[in-house]
């Protein structure tokens, strides 16, 4: 029988520590059933490649949008500055159609500095 408060709180910590399986240092011991194959040092260089290659994809991706976006605000930029029908046409064309286009192509249509593909 649970006597008091600090009695209670002990036992629920022992509870808690004893369901998720944690040693006394803090530490959560874990039980690992999965097979992991070993790798040579060719295909972990290789495996190291490819995660910072799709990494600096995602980023060039990510700036790309956002070349795209900017695109697209100078074309309005250039919509309320010039006050010809005949610029305003062609800049909103030229801006707005290269904006949309860097949005949502999949490929890679700039040229970013520092862009490099070579291997190692």
């Amino acid at each position: 029988m649970i006597k008091n408060k600090k009695q209670f709180c002990r036992l629920l910590l022992l509870w808690v520590m004893a369901y998720f399986n944690i040693n006394k240092g803090g530490d959560k011991k874990m039980n690992s059933t999965m097979y992991e194959p070993l790798h040579t040092l060719s295909e972990a260089r290789d495996i190291l490649y490819y995660e910072k290659k799709r990494q600096q994809n995602k980023i060039y991706f990510i700036k790309q949008k956002l070349y795209g976006v900017l695109m697209i605000i100078i074309s309005v930029a250039f919509f309320f500055c010039i006050e010809e029908p005949e610029e305003i046409s062609m800049a909103l064309l030229l801006f707005a159609s290269i904006g949309l286009y860097a949005i949502f192509t999949k490929q890679k249509i700039l040229v970013i500095e520092g862009w490099n593909d070579g291997r190692y």
